[in-house]
This record gives C-alpha cells, structure tokens and sequence, in this order.
C-alpha cells in the first residue's frame, strides 16, 4: 500500500534522523494559513498614498491621469466595469493659494471623481494632491443619466466618427468644428463600460445661461452639458 505524504515524512525521519530529520519533518507540519487579500478597496487607498509620496511639483504637472488608470485597473481586475471618471477644471484661469485651493492638483483638475458600481450601489472617491479619501455613496443618477440618454451619447459619438472619416477621405475638403473659447470652464467625463468607452468634454462657453449648445444645435451636445451639470451637483 503506498505511503501518503504524511507518512512519507515520518517514514524518513525515522531512518535519516539530525539535521536530515528536523528538515524533512517541515513537510509533515501543518501549513499556515495564507493571509486573507487586502479589500479592493485597501488596495485603492495604498495606490494613492503611494501616489502622494511623490514630489509636490510632479503632483502639480502631472495631476492624477496617472493614478487614475491604475485605480481603474484595479476595479476591473475585482470585476467592476461601470467605472466613470469626472474632473471639472478651467483653462487659462490662475489659481489663488487660499485653503479652498490648497489640494487643487492644478487649474485643469479643482475638482476630480473616480466613480463607480458596486452590487448596486454607486461608489465615489474623490482625488486630489492632499491626502487619501474614502470612498463614499453617490447618487446613482451619475450613471444612470447616460444610461437613460445613451441614444443621444451614441449619436454624439457618430458625429465625431462621421467627421473624422470625411477629413480622412477629403484631405483638401477638411470640416472643421465650430470656434471655441480658449480660456474657459471646462468638464471631462470618461466612462469605461465592458465593450465600450466614452470620452467627453463640455466647455461652459460653448452653452447659454439655459444650458442650450450655442455652436452645434444638438441634441448629444444638450445632454453633454446636462450630464456635465448633474455631475458638479452630485460631485462638487
């Protein structure tokens, strides 16, 4: 009858006793138990502070573009995919140091959100070059608005594609966009879903004070500045 592992082992020490012995008798103790894997959320936190180590003129070139991709990737290897980035910034605009504006990355990233969906429950963790935030509740109308919409941002997205396919084709004939100011509010909104991802930014200058598009009369480019308000609402 072969001999198990076990007792295997006890075999051995028995004819090879000393040094041989207490080495092989290894293979008869218990194995420790593993430590249990750090939450995904633990892991989210130690990127970020690893990120914040980092010297405050880097910070404040770069913003966090950087820490966000590998925050992203560390969601999806947990297995969410409805993962939404929004920052709101201004172009051209000079930031005064007052403690509102001290952990502003810089003047494209004063406000800046990774979100998230989590078993139902819509996550959000503010970034910034100060320290770590939790992750809290959102409103679940942060994703839910595109996904009501998502005719409307699946029409933008064609529009954008049309026109890049023409100047491809028409290299003498290009279509260009309408002008847009260039010292401006703006917002970029990414959103990463399992078989697509969107892209877009809304400028404050390119709106009326009733949130009408001013350059192209869309209804996409409407439900871009709609989407842009609801989020500095939900997420100031």
């Amino acid at each position: 009858m072969p001999f198990s592992a076990p007792r295997f082992c006890r075999f051995l020490t028995a004819c090879l006793p000393g040094a041989f012995a207490a080495t092989l008798l290894a293979c008869d103790a218990p194995q420790q138990r593993q430590q249990p894997p750090r939450s995904y959320t633990q892991r989210l936190d130690a990127l970020t502070a690893a990120y914040l180590r980092q010297p405050a003129d880097s910070l404040t070139f770069h913003g966090t573009d950087s820490l966000v991709n590998r925050l992203t990737r560390v969601l999806r290897q947990t297995g969410i995919d409805t993962v939404l980035y929004y920052r709101r910034g201004c172009q051209g605009c000079g930031l005064l140091a007052t403690p509102a504006t001290r952990c502003m990355c810089n003047q494209y990233e004063m406000s800046s959100y990774l979100c998230w969906r989590y078993r139902g429950v819509t996550l959000a963790k503010k970034l910034d070059c100060c320290r770590s935030h939790a992750p809290v509740k959102a409103a679940a109308e942060v994703f839910d608005f595109y996904f009501r919409h998502q005719s409307a941002f699946d029409a933008g997205q064609r529009f954008y594609a049309d026109l890049l396919r023409h100047n491809q084709a028409h290299p003498a004939r290009p279509r260009f966009l309408p002008p847009t100011p260039i010292h401006d509010r703006f917002a970029n909104i990414r959103l990463h879903l399992p078989q697509r991802r969107l892209e877009i930014e809304v400028r404050a200058g390119e709106y009326d004070s009733t949130g009408t598009p001013t350059r192209l009369p869309y209804e996409w480019k409407r439900k871009h500045g709609e989407w842009a308000r609801l989020l500095e609402r939900h997420l100031p």
